[in-house]
């Protein structure tokens, strides 16, 4: 409900052309109406506390510990995972590639957070819950989650990374033609560390914060480090390079690190061949990129490469037994209005599909 309504107003207030005060005063508005209606929403489910009730010794010392290596996680972690290179941008290079660096960056973290982030902020009560129902279950949720991670940020990074220059275009003018191979570059980074949100949720559900910890701080520090030196030499791309570098590292530790945890291996190329289907989606997709102005060869694109995806993916085998007997399921529903070839593809590809 409170999506809609923050739509609005800012949609009148762009419609009457508001100062900038306006979009600050609708931001804290309509915080104040998320909190308020997560609060209403959640309230119901939450049991009455019972006088006199205290959490027992070691839990209330492990709640504590956990507390505190959590805020200076956080807190590292912003400055890992946050756009630090736009400050290194406006004191070694120019006002004008920080602006490009924070529309890209912006643009990059809201489509990377929006499509599999979405998935992903529910994993970590899910891996809690698997952790308790023992090892070897936390060990396939964690293999399952990259994978389904996977699925759903492969087709959104090709096409990002093809169409980049258009939805820059479109969104912010060709003035901002520079941003759209930092847009790529970031929207890959931001994908890679979503991807990995099954292992943190893993390795914090396992109590491995202090190596969590240990992690942020040296990427932090090895940000810090690359951002003063390239951006010193090389401007805007010395500042994407230092991201890319980074995202990777961190990614390639936190999957090392649930791996060890687990002791379970990710399906390496199931992994390739989820990034093969999204990658012949997008080069189907590419000549409308030539040929149709930018807005209709976003939209265009955006439809050639999720209809091609699909289909290339039961072809390539990445889906499970389990995923496709739930989409022929849902195909069932649909009684008469069923289609025949849908029927048949999924059925070859339940055959073909590993367990």
């Amino acid at each position: 409900a409170s999506a809609p309504i923050t739509l609005l107003m800012v949609a009148v207030a762009t419609w009457f052309s508001a100062p900038v005060g306006v979009f600050l005063g609708i931001f804290v508005a309509s915080s104040l109406l998320l909190w308020f209606m997560s609060h209403r929403q959640t309230a119901a489910s939450i049991p009455a506390s019972l006088p006199g009730a205290v959490l027992p010794p070691a839990l209330l010392a492990r709640v504590k510990r956990h507390m505190r290596l959590t805020a200076f996680t956080v807190t590292l972690g912003f400055l890992a995972g946050s756009e630090i290179e736009v400050v290194f941008l406006k004191m070694y290079a120019s006002e004008d590639s920080a602006g490009q660096f924070k529309v890209a960056y912006q643009l990059a973290m809201g489509a990377a957070l929006l499509v599999p982030g979405v998935f992903g902020a529910v994993l970590l009560p899910m891996m809690a819950s698997a952790l308790k129902q023992g090892a070897e279950v936390a060990a396939q949720r964690f293999v399952a989650s990259t994978r389904y991670l996977a699925l759903l940020a492969a087709p959104l990074v090709a096409f990002g990374v093809v169409f980049a220059t258009a939805i820059v275009g479109v969104l912010y003018g060709t003035a901002y033609a520079p941003a759209a191979p930092v847009f790529a570059a970031c929207l890959v980074a931001g994908s890679l560390l979503t991807i990995t949100q099954g292992g943190s949720s893993l390795l914090i559900s396992a109590d491995r914060q202090g190596s969590i910890l240990a992690m942020v701080s040296i990427m932090a520090v090895l940000k810090i480090v690359l951002d003063a030196v390239l951006v010193i030499h090389y401007g805007l791309l010395g500042a994407t390079i230092a991201y890319l570098v980074v995202s990777f590292l961190h990614m390639s530790v936190v999957m090392v690190l649930a791996i060890r945890a687990s002791r379970a291996m990710p399906d390496w190329w199931l992994l390739g061949r989820i990034t093969l289907a999204a990658a012949v989606g997008a080069a189907v997709a590419y000549p409308l990129l030539h040929h149709l102005a930018p807005l209709a060869a976003v939209i265009g694109g955006g439809l050639v490469v999720c209809a091609c995806y699909l289909p290339l993916t039961l072809l390539f085998n990445c889906w499970s037994r389990g995923d496709i007997e739930h989409l022929r399921a849902l195909h069932g529903r649909l009684g008469s209005r069923r289609i025949g070839l849908l029927d048949k593809v999924l059925e070859r590809a339940h055959r073909r599909a590993h367990a």
